[in-house]
């Protein structure tokens, strides 16, 4: 079960689960709240507010379609 301070998280802009934390490297393994896709991130970019004024879409690279 999910510990309450590991909801709520955000990475990339979405939300996401820690699942494990390795602090000597400062890393920790995420897990998709949509998917069950998990990654290793660096722990600094996981953060509890969703930032949304510093990201583009991919969307704009290709003509908006």
């Amino acid at each position: 079960m999910l510990n309450d301070r590991m909801i709520n998280k955000y990475y990339l802009n979405q939300k996401v689960y820690i699942v494990m934390e390795y602090p000597i490297f400062e890393l920790v393994k995420i897990r998709y709240q949509d998917s069950m896709r998990e990654e290793i991130v660096d722990s600094r970019l996981v953060t509890d507010k969703l930032r949304i004024q510093n990201t583009i879409s991919l969307k704009m690279f290709c003509g908006g379609k």
